[in-house]
């Protein structure tokens, strides 16, 4: 978010009478705004869905289901869903917008409504940290949880802040760690599951 000053400077940049054309500019810029975000949003949604491919092959049993944010990255609960034959039936990792937009990302592990399995939840903490739990969700933590992801507007796609950070695809700091911590997670689970427990 912008300060007060900083928006003041913007508008008076803008409206300086020796270039009109800056007003035309920002008007214009302000009434693409919708298409701009959702270009980004689709360009970083692919380079980020084939970098997991990337990082998890099928050809060593992952599955990765990314229809929702590929097909539809602006709607409430689009995300990405990872997951390997050899885990319990109906367990996944990912990412999924909490709200249209979209906006309150979380990563965690899900399974069937009321799946349990504590030394698997105990596992993701000691990797991932202590996380939030609910009737579907083994473990999640919202983006804006912590800062690893950067500042909380990250975890909004609506947001200014965040479109930038993903313009900056993989090599920015926001796209690397999302991709190290998906990967991570899915480590963390297989780990569990490739012991037998």
């Amino acid at each position: 978010m912008l300060d007060e000053e900083t928006k003041k400077n913007i508008a008076d940049y803008v409206l300086d009478q020796n270039d009109p054309e800056r007003l035309n500019i920002s008007v214009m810029l302000h009434e693409s705004w919708e298409a701009i975000r959702s270009q980004v949003i689709n360009e970083f949604s692919n380079q980020f869905v084939r970098a997991i491919v990337d990082d998890l092959p099928p050809d060593q049993g992952w599955i990765v289901n990314a229809d929702d944010i590929l097909r539809r990255p602006l709607v409430k609960f689009t995300g990405l869903e990872v997951r390997h034959p050899t885990w319990d039936n109906g367990l996944y990792v990912g990412i999924e917008a909490q709200t249209e937009g979209p906006g309150s990302w979380i990563i965690g592990a899900w399974g069937e409504v009321g799946y349990q399995h504590e030394k698997l939840r105990n596992i993701i903490s000691e990797c991932m940290g202590v996380g939030r739990i609910n009737s579907k969700w083994l473990w999640f933590r919202y983006f804006s949880d912590t800062t690893e992801f950067g500042h909380w507007e990250l975890g909004d796609w609506r947001m200014g802040a965040a479109i930038v950070a993903m313009r900056e695809g993989l090599t920015g700091d926001y796209g690397k760690k999302l991709r190290e911590r998906i990967v991570d997670l899915c480590k963390a689970v297989d780990g569990v599951f490739s012991s037998k427990y």
